[in-house]
């Protein structure tokens, strides 16, 4: 199949199961900068020093910031950089939207194991 996995059908359903360490986004941006439903149970790293740093910035323990739009002044979805929904504070504001704070999940921190 496409993504090479033996189980046939859809090979997007498997290609993630198929990947070491899960899809780009997730692996190589975490702790996530935008609010997530996600708690964070453990991280597992192969770069132990980091796991202080991990385990402060967890939504478990910090809150999230993100620009809050009006959905009936969202563009339609493009590639466009003016279109897309601003990622700072400055630029969210300037857009005459409003930066809005998510509380954390107010739970422990993520364990952390390095290996």
């Amino acid at each position: 199949s496409e993504s090479g996995c033996r189980s046939g059908g859809d090979p997007a359903k498997h290609r993630r199961q198929s990947e070491r360490l899960g899809v780009p986004q997730e692996r190589d941006y975490y702790p996530y900068w935008q609010p997530t439903e996600w708690r964070d149970a453990a991280v597992i790293t192969s770069i132990p020093r980091h796991c202080d740093y991990y385990r402060q910035e967890s939504q478990n323990v910090k809150e999230r910031w993100y620009c809050r739009r009006s959905f009936d002044d969202l563009p339609p979805a493009t590639l466009d950089e003016s279109s897309q929904v601003p990622n700072t504070q400055k630029a969210c504001e300037d857009a005459g939207d409003v930066w809005t704070e998510h509380q954390p999940w107010d739970i422990p921190p993520p364990e952390c194991f390095g290996i």
